[in-house]
């Protein structure tokens, strides 16, 4: 893989999960707003629709974490030498993963407190 090539495929994943990060912090703060004032029949389907937007974010960003993590392994041979991209490939994926896995979880269980409580 071209060195080009390479750095424009990690952007395209940095720019994924700032996406992600802004999309969760969206999701946790404007619904548990709707969750306050809606009506006791409105409850359930907007925590389904809070739990499916979760498991979306849940995908969306396992698939981003694992996408860096085969790009990791795939530093092109110019590249190798450079602190990045020893510091890259040493990247701790898993804890990733488990951050990106937990943290939506974390927010349904918010927003079923909100409106359930």
């Amino acid at each position: 893989m071209k060195t080009e090539s390479f750095l424009a495929y990690v952007r395209d994943q940095v720019f994924f999960i700032i996406g992600w990060t802004i999309s969760i912090i969206l999701w946790f703060i404007l619904p548990l707003t709707a969750f306050s004032s809606a009506a006791t029949e409105a409850e359930l389907p907007l925590f389904l629709a809070s739990v499916v937007i979760g498991l979306f974010l849940v995908i969306s960003g396992l698939g981003t974490i694992r996408r860096l993590q085969l790009l990791s392994k795939d530093v092109p041979e110019e590249d190798r030498d450079t602190p990045f991209s020893r510091d890259f490939v040493k990247s701790p994926w898993p804890i990733f993963a488990g951050i990106v896995a937990v943290t939506p979880i974390l927010v349904c269980v918010a927003h079923f407190y909100v409106i359930f409580n």
